[in-house]
């Protein structure tokens, strides 16, 4: 929120959720008229009854033309490929459509070089066989699939995410997927739920260590995971603190 009111300071909007928070949600105000009650056991009795005892629900489904879904179908038709020729393939691949451009970029890791430059060749063609099997041609505006421009930059996967997943010694690695949410609450002066704010803390600690030149060996790549046991909805102990970072040579 501090980013589209074009201010860094966030003091006065944790206050203004604050009043929200006790005005509107424990009060049943209205921040606008401080003598009407917003949310009256009539009112709630009435949206029970419209919207949980008799729901009217609705789905959206889209043709593959937008540019989300054709992108992902890149993205997916180039994993095919890939687990066609290797199933044991390691593949991360994001793909961006513009007017007459589709960007392909990621990691794939293969046994060998050989299947690795194999895709890389493949790779324009693939994007051009989803753009025609869409329904794109030169007759369509947007995009054409014979004289779009198709960049790709895929790499090998990097050793350091291959040795996190790779299986050695009895043992898989950590691995390099999680599962993260939010949401507002009062555990933390931020607002925010006790884990992500303690990550968030380290690497703003982080940040400040690099900028500050107090570890010189400190490179910008981080990430931080705080685990948390709770009891009762309360946090009542820190279990597992991780903190990854590039570094470089002094």
């Amino acid at each position: 929120m501090s980013r589209y009111s074009h201010k860094h300071e966030t003091e006065h909007l944790l206050a203004a959720a604050q009043r929200w928070k006790e005005t509107c949600l424990l009060q049943d105000g209205s921040l606008l008229f401080s003598d009407r009650t917003l949310w009256p056991f009539s009112n709630l009795e009435e949206l029970n009854r419209r919207f949980t005892q008799n729901p009217i629900e609705g789905g959206d489904s889209y043709v593959h033309k937008l540019s989300l879904q054709l992108a992902d179908r890149i993205s997916d038709a180039i994993l095919d490929r890939c687990l066609e020729i290797e199933p044991m393939a390691r593949v991360a691949i994001e793909t961006l459509v513009a007017p007459h451009l589709v960007v392909v970029a990621g990691e794939i890791a293969f046994p060998t070089e050989l299947r690795h430059d194999q895709v890389l060749e493949e790779i324009p063609s693939i994007v051009r066989c989803v753009l025609l099997d869409t329904g794109y041609s030169e007759t369509f505006p947007g995009i054409d699939p014979d004289e779009c421009e198709t960049l790709v930059r895929v790499n090998h996967q990097s050793p350091e995410i291959a040795r996190a997943v790779e299986y050695d010694d009895g043992e898989y690695g950590a691995g390099n997927q999680g599962l993260m949410f939010g949401h507002a609450c009062d555990e933390t002066s931020t607002l925010m739920p006790l884990p992500i704010h303690l990550a968030h803390q380290l690497m703003m600690r982080h940040r400040e260590r690099r900028k500050s030149r107090t570890l010189r060996w400190l490179r910008p790549d981080a990430k931080a995971q705080v685990t948390v046991r709770y009891v009762d909805d309360q946090p009542v102990s820190v279990e597992t603190v991780v903190l990854s970072t590039s570094t470089r040579a002094v």
